[in-house]
């Protein structure tokens, strides 16, 4: 089902493998770009369709929702929270959204998907993953997560197909889920990568970015887990790692200011400072758009 909304979830450029995703089926290739420089062309090609494929385009169109990102939202939690602290990097404020952690649980992951709008918690005692509907301020859904093999910490989802990676306790790895807990592999990283402590997702490249032990060296790899690059922070960073694709920074904890969230550049370049609650130690960001796929 599609629903207009002003809070909603950022979906890719129209292609039909995105008319063909939903979140319970999610395409497992990139889709391609459209073509570039040709304008018009969309419209005879549709001019030329009969009745029933016009309807059947149209419809498409629909189901592939608005490829106009919306604002950007910084998203901050403690381990032990009441709230998930909604820093809005817009002129729309910071909001809170229940946290839905009862006294005897405790948050050891943290990650946002803006392609359905909904945060994922990974709770400890009990390794469980809970799926809060962010718009909605309720819990969609809970399960067990057997991830025993990964380290408490930093994740990230895949917006395409919503899949969640963890980090591999102490492996240069990469481990793979489904957003129903269902396990999916691992992506190895090269023997250069040591052990992880943070690690991002590039929506708009689906690379992957993670931040070494010394809190300074990010490196990227490809989808296949190939290296691509790396460069070193400006300042030394925390075990947390977000990423604004569009805009090419990178967010994550400052180890040299207490309850703030450093931005940095492509180049490790530190662009300035974002103050959040003291005690959050887990943090995530992604556009709102006007368009949220169920």
């Amino acid at each position: 089902m599609l629903v207009p909304l002003m809070n909603a979830t950022f979906i890719r450029r129209i292609t039909r493998a995105a008319a063909r995703m939903t979140t319970r089926k999610g395409a497992r290739r990139h889709p391609a770009p459209l073509p570039a420089n040709l304008p018009g062309s969309a419209t005879r090609r549709t001019q030329s369709l009969g009745p029933a494929a016009f309807i059947l385009a149209a419809s498409a169109l629909l189901l592939a929702g608005c490829s106009t990102p919306g604002p950007l939202h910084l998203y901050s939690v403690s381990p032990t929270p009441s709230v998930v602290h909604d820093h809005a990097l817009a002129a729309d404020g910071a909001q809170e959204v229940p946290a839905y952690v009862s006294p005897d649980e405790r948050i050891v992951g943290f990650a946002y998907d803006p392609f359905t709008d909904h945060f994922f918690l990974r709770l400890a005692p009990g390794d469980r993953m809970r799926v809060v509907d962010r718009p909605a301020r309720k819990i969609k859904r809970e399960f067990p997560f057997a991830a025993a093999a990964a380290a408490a910490g930093d994740m990230a989802i895949r917006p395409r197909d919503g899949h969640v990676f963890l980090l591999a306790d102490g492996q240069p790895a990469l481990l793979e889920f489904t957003r129903f807990g269902h396990a999916e592999g691992s992506v190895t990283l090269p023997g250069d990568a040591g052990s992880p402590v943070a690690l991002a997702i590039d929506m708009t490249s689906e690379h992957f970015l993670t931040l070494d032990r010394d809190g300074r060296t990010v490196r990227e790899y490809d989808a296949s887990g190939q290296p691509v690059r790396h460069w070193t922070l400006a300042r030394r960073a925390g075990a947390q790692l977000a990423c604004d694709g569009n805009r090419h920074e990178l967010y994550a904890p400052l180890a040299d200011a207490p309850a703030a969230i450093g931005v940095f550049d492509a180049t490790g370049a530190w662009l300035r400072n974002i103050a959040i609650p003291a005690g959050d130690q887990f943090i995530d960001v992604g556009p709102h758009s006007f368009l949220r796929v169920f």
